[in-house]
């Protein structure tokens, strides 16, 4: 995964930066699980085709 960088940021704001990428990674965890509940949702869901 690409980690950003920081550096120049003004130190004042690299705390706000760095709390705001993590909450970023959090939700695109988030949502990522969800797409793949989704998936598998409508995996479970769907008719059986046979081959």
């Amino acid at each position: 995964m690409h980690r950003p960088r920081t550096g120049t940021v003004l130190p004042a704001a690299q705390k706000e930066l760095k709390d705001e990428l993590a909450i970023a990674r959090r939700e695109s965890e988030r949502l990522y699980e969800r797409l793949q509940f989704w998936q598998v949702r409508v995996q479970r869901l769907s008719p059986v085709r046979e081959a």
